[in-house]
């Protein structure tokens, strides 16, 4: 049986976990890291990540990771382990050699937190896992990127009504959740439809703003 993760931890294992995982270290170093940490190379971990700003007291392995969104704190925790933190990424499943890979999906995840989503796992981003992979700047030359963002900074608190409509069946199920008048989020649909050059009361529009809305927060959300 593996330890506690608690029991794992150390003064000393700051600058360990960020070689475990740094994706420029070798295998052979990133081995070494695996070994002073004791990590099990038959038990399967996840990295969690957070905003090193907001986090708390730590005791088990974890590091401040320097990254394109700013500071991020990462922990190795068990697989089986429970998210404690207010707002977090969490990342794959993977062996120690692989935390890599976990701590990256960790990364992704975090940047898509929102407020309605503050804590999301990998595990369930699917294909907007990849994409966020290949577009690494948040593909800024995307027209519907642009028209969000353009949206978004003429009226801040419209990302609500956003991420709301990209999450729902329908127009009637989204004013429900915001707590408004049916009509009154259809009148909203009909004119944001019109900012943002397509319908977002179709599927294909609300697939179209859910990736859109993803990129938004890949390329503009920091941790500072």
């Amino acid at each position: 049986m593996p330890r506690d993760i608690a029991s794992l931890a150390n003064p000393g294992s700051d600058s360990v976990v960020q070689s475990l995982l740094d994706a420029a270290r070798t295998s052979a170093e990133r081995q070494t890291a695996t070994q002073s940490l004791g990590l099990t190379p038959s038990t399967r971990y996840r990295v969690i990540a957070q905003p090193a700003n907001s986090a708390g007291p730590v005791h088990i392995p974890s590091a401040v990771m320097s990254t394109v969104a700013g500071p991020v704190l990462a922990e190795v925790v068990l697989n089986t382990d429970a998210v404690a933190a207010p707002r977090a990424g969490v990342g794959i499943a993977a062996a120690p050699a692989e935390l890599v890979r976990s701590w990256q999906s960790a990364l992704i995840a975090l940047r898509l937190t929102s407020d309605s989503e503050p804590v999301l796992h990998a595990d369930d981003l699917g294909s907007l896992l990849l994409l966020a992979e290949i577009s690494p700047a948040g593909a800024p030359e995307n027209c519907d990127l642009q028209a969000v963002g353009v949206v978004i900074r003429e009226s801040p608190r419209i990302i609500a009504m956003l991420d709301t409509l990209a999450a729902s069946d329908s127009l009637r199920a989204a004013a429900t959740t915001l707590g408004f008048h049916h009509s009154t989020v259809q009148s909203r649909a009909e004119e944001l439809s019109g900012k943002l050059g397509f319908d977002v009361r179709t599927t294909r529009g609300r697939t179209r703003l859910s990736v859109a809305l993803a990129l938004y927060r890949l390329e503009t959300v920091r941790f500072d």
